[in-house]
């Protein structure tokens, strides 16, 4: 306390400590994932004992909400300053600054955007899940009218609009986790020119890709897939009821949260069956994703490796896409939560990043190719145009615009080869 008996000066230092505090929790979110983030880590990292750390934050929820509350109001004020000057250049060069402006947004607050990419709200209090579901109706109006405007300029449909609009959105404020250390101006214009214009130098006949042996070769592997009932009372033998039951809770709440009791009540089976048939909840996660794993590596290969033209193979790869982010919902959902793990050997998720890198470079291979024949556009460097084609094509559709698979495809096959601005054929 000072002379005068006001306490000014230590309340700054609190303050100070307290946002330092803060910062090494949102380090510990990136690194390690919300859900394995615990106050005594948080302590450790602050060097102080954790009953101290109490006297800053109750819990790590509330920092977490903290970070989610910065985010949006970096987000509004964003939305503020791109209403006031909404009328200025063309709608194409808006949508560049919209996307560019969230983006950046997201390089300032990476640990609040993974949060919200990362993880299941289902073991959150509803203070987190409120804030998890990230709102901002300045954007989503701006996004709104630009998209609208460029529709009606090229002569797209709404809904191609509104789904265009919304992937957008997704793929701008998860940025600085797809691509940390990238620009975020630079990632604007590549990410817009690839959605807007298309990755092929002419435009492709609709019953030419239909026939193609590229997409043959696509719609064999999936159906090879089979089907997999998502409510393990469909199935009778408990290894199968088993293995349902771990999709779906490790999906809804992650591997740290999920205990094998939760697995075995869903399953409808008893301990000592579940223990009969795996011996612990890591082992069941591996099985789990090896073969989600081998089912869409074996797909994404087949298709990568044939011969056909570049645009044939991008049209094929969105039709594994397609189906893979319904078939495989759960396992893409658990392989989300996993991000943190991606690097460590001894993770079950070890092995699907390895695949993904791989995967990537013979889809770099495939735009090298095109570019070098004259059949594909060169819009960046190779890594960035796959990574944006990966990216853009695994949203869930089903959910961002309710398509059915054909109706999926036939966007993907649109926006990816031609571009939004084009009309469809």
């Amino acid at each position: 306390m000072s002379s005068d008996g006001s306490q000014g000066p230590q309340l700054e230092v609190a303050g100070s400590r307290t946002e330092q505090i803060r910062a090494l929790a949102a380090g510990l979110f990136s690194e390690r994932g919300y859900s394995a983030t615990t106050m005594s880590h948080i302590a450790e990292a602050a060097g102080v004992l954790p009953g101290s750390l109490y006297h800053h934050f109750e819990s790590k929820e509330v920092i977490a909400v903290e970070l989610l509350e910065e985010l949006e109001a970096a987000l509004i004020a964003v939305g503020a300053r791109l209403t006031s000057e909404r009328h200025r250049g063309r709608p194409d060069e808006r949508l560049i600054e919209l996307v560019s402006e969230t983006m950046t947004v997201s390089y300032e607050h990476p640990a609040a955007v993974r949060l919200l990419m990362y993880e299941p709200p289902s073991v959150a209090t509803e203070r987190l899940r409120k804030a998890v579901t990230l709102r901002v109706p300045s954007l989503e109006r701006l996004s709104r009218s630009t998209m609208n405007e460029l529709a009606a300029m090229a002569g797209v449909t709404s809904s191609d609009a509104r789904v265009t609009r919304v992937a957008l959105g997704i793929l701008s404020l998860n940025a600085s986790s797809n691509f940390p250390h990238a620009d975020p101006r630079q990632l604007a214009e590549q990410l817009c020119e690839l959605v807007l214009w298309g990755a092929t130098r002419i435009t492709s006949e609709v019953y030419e890709l239909d026939s193609s042996s590229a997409l043959r070769i696509a719609k064999d592997a999936v159906a090879a897939w089979g089907t997999a009932p998502e409510d393990p009372e469909e199935l009778t033998a408990p290894a199968d009821r088993i293995l349902a039951a771990g999709r779906i809770e490790f999906a809804r709440m992650g591997v740290d949260a999920t205990t094998v009791r939760d697995i075995a009540k869903t399953a409808g089976v008893t301990m000592g069956t579940l223990y009969r048939h795996t011996d612990s909840k890591f082992t069941l996660v591996r099985q789990i994703i090896d073969d989600y794993a081998g089912h869409f590596d074996q797909a994404m290969r087949a298709v990568l490796e044939c011969g056909g033209s570049a645009a044939e193979i991008l049209d094929a790869v969105a039709w594994v896409f397609v189906n893979a982010s319904r078939r495989f919902r759960n396992e893409s959902d658990m392989v989300k939560v996993g991000w943190f793990d991606r690097d460590d050997e001894s993770s079950p998720y070890f092995q699907y990043f390895r695949a993904t890198n791989h995967r990537l470079g013979l889809l770099q291979n495939l735009l090298e190719r095109g570019v070098a024949e004259g059949s594909l556009q060169s819009i960046a460097l190779a890594p960035y145009t796959a990574s944006n084609i990966r990216l853009f094509m695994w949203l869930p559709y089903q959910d961002v615009g309710r398509m059915s698979i054909a109706r999926a495809h036939a966007y993907l096959r649109h926006i990816m080869l031609n571009g939004f601005l084009v009309p469809r054929l």
